[in-house]
């Protein structure tokens, strides 16, 4: 029997989804034990369809802590992509939009309700730990096949 992961996936993808979830969703597939299914829509999908799945694997702009929690408990496994720190500096392209917006908090309540959380480096890894102890660092996946 395969390990089943869900990836949740923007429609458009780019940068983030590409690097984050996009290859290393088609590194995994390549092993034995294991399925990927991307879906794009995901907010009404009916609990039956998640229970397929062994992890469902989010960006973290893609997910709001609401569907972490029916997740949890419906008993599905969860795992979170972070790959920036949730609090900018003023100097930030998106400084303004994160200082208007309630996003650092919401981030932060992700963290928390997400089963299992992966980051580019060990500094991130450091910082999420104080929200979430199951952190895994996952570098950038580079295909060498693929344009990059």
């Amino acid at each position: 029997m395969k390990f089943k992961v869900l990836a949740i996936i923007y429609p458009k993808i780019a940068g983030c989804q590409y690097y984050r979830q996009a290859h290393p969703h088609e590194a995994l597939e390549k092993y034995p034990g294991f399925k990927v299914e991307y879906k794009h829509i995901f907010e009404f999908l009916p609990n039956e369809e998640w229970l397929k799945y062994d992890l469902v694997h989010f960006h973290k702009n893609y997910v709001t802590p609401e569907i972490l929690i029916k997740l949890k408990v419906l008993g599905v496994r969860t795992m979170v992509d972070f790959d920036d720190y949730w609090h900018v500096p003023y100097n930030h392209l998106s400084y303004q939009h994160y200082k208007r917006s309630s996003q650092p908090s919401c981030f932060v309540e992700i963290l928390k309700q997400a089963q299992y959380i992966c980051t580019t480096t060990g500094l991130l890894a450091k910082e999420i730990q104080k929200f979430n102890p199951n952190v895994f660092i996952f570098p950038n996946c580079i295909s060498r096949n693929k344009p990059n």
